[in-house]
């Protein structure tokens, strides 16, 4: 009786442990696999498809705004919309459902507002997978567009919040400015300059993600203090130019005009405030509007060409020597040629612009003229230069 009460016990005993080391193998195979070895259900796809567990979101900071002198804003953040689909069957709390419901209706009724055909939205929402997104179409969605899609009241359709850089004067001293994109796709919360002020300053105007985890249930929602951490985000600081919102408008549209008159390939123009050296209005031709990115040419004319300033430093010159008290505009000087000597040797013989001049004339009537030969004069026989 005794010895059948052991080996009842030991054969207990060997179940036991085999059962032991077929389920230590299956978490093995489980680990490794993802699937178990007797259904061979792939556990981790049906957790992943189930939702649940914990979340990490990424709080986008704020990119620093840029305004002109008279706090007119040039560069700013706006809210764009990503669209997704969820696909896998859930319900809300009222047991009404927060997946697609009916494909065929869903891609008919988006097409139209995304601008795609309905079998291009019918393609994705066929995928066999949680939830899907929609492309370059589902992307950068406004507002608008947002309110549009949610009036339609279709289950299962949700948005993402995503900042991206507007400009509101569009082509507006751009090359200047530049502009600021996403670094990456696969990193939409991080707006990188690009070009212009938008990139030198990048550190400056770029702010700090937040991050915040929290843990959700099987039908994605939050559950009761499930906020793990919650980390705010920083906001970047402001850049304030020089430009004068007016005066860059007249400027960009007087260079439109000119253009348009003289067929030029290229050009550029500059007001500055003489006593300061700040840049009031700057415009460059061919510009671009830094919302579409439309570039033909990405160097900046005015601060990246080298061109030779000529008879625009004239006035300089005679104002230089009526500061200095040297000149007097009503006296006169042979125009024409100017013999420039070094050790009693002509090294170069400077014209005027008609070869020719206008004879023995006022230094006032020389710059009435951009003589070349006034200059020459002033330079050499009334300043120390």
């Amino acid at each position: 009786m005794k010895r059948s009460r052991n080996r009842s016990g030991q054969v207990v005993m060997l179940v036991f442990l085999f059962m032991m080391v077929i389920l230590a193998i299956n978490v093995c195979y489980l680990c490794t696999t993802g699937k178990t070895m007797i259904s061979n259900v792939n556990v981790r796809d049906f957790a992943k498809n189930r939702g649940g567990g914990q979340v990490t979101k990424v709080v986008q900071a704020a990119r620093g705004t840029i305004y002109t002198s008279d706090n007119e804003i040039v560069a700013s953040d706006v809210k764009k919309y990503k669209l997704r689909a969820i696909l896998a069957k859930r319900l809300d709390a009222k047991k009404n459902p927060q997946y697609v419901v009916d494909k065929d209706q869903t891609a008919e009724e988006l097409a139209p507002i995304l601008g795609v055909s309905k079998a291009t939205i019918l393609d994705r929402l066929d995928q066999n997978t949680y939830q899907v997104e929609f492309g370059n179409y589902g992307r950068n969605l406004s507002s608008i567009t947002k309110e549009k899609i949610m009036a339609l009241k279709l289950p299962g359709l949700e948005f993402d919040e995503i900042t991206s850089r507007n400009y509101r004067f569009g082509d507006f001293a751009s090359y200047e400015v530049g502009y600021a994109a996403v670094a990456a796709e696969t990193d939409p919360y991080n707006i990188v300059g690009q070009m212009g002020i938008e990139k030198t300053y990048n550190n400056w105007l770029k702010g700090t993600n937040g991050q915040r985890v929290y843990l959700v249930d099987s039908k994605h929602n939050t559950l009761p203090n499930g906020v793990i951490s919650d980390k705010k985000a920083v906001g970047g600081n402001d850049v304030y130019l020089t430009i004068n919102s007016t005066l860059q408008t007249e400027l960009d549209s007087l260079m439109k005009d000119m253009q348009e008159n003289t067929k030029a390939s290229k050009a550029c123009a500059v007001v500055m405030n003489v006593k300061t050296g700040a840049i009031l209005a700057v415009s460059n031709y061919p510009s671009f509007d830094p919302n579409k990115r439309d570039l033909t040419n990405y160097n900046d004319t005015f601060l990246n060409e080298a061109f030779e300033c000529g008879s625009v430093f004239k006035p300089f010159v005679y104002a230089n020597a009526l500061t200095d008290g040297v000149l007097d505009l009503d006296s006169k000087y042979e125009s024409g040629t100017y013999d420039y000597l070094s050790n009693g040797r002509v090294i170069a013989t400077i014209h005027d612009h008609n070869r020719t001049g206008w004879g023995r004339i006022t230094y006032r009537d020389g710059l009435y003229h951009s003589s070349n030969t006034a200059i020459c004069h002033i330079l050499s026989e009334h300043t120390n230069m």
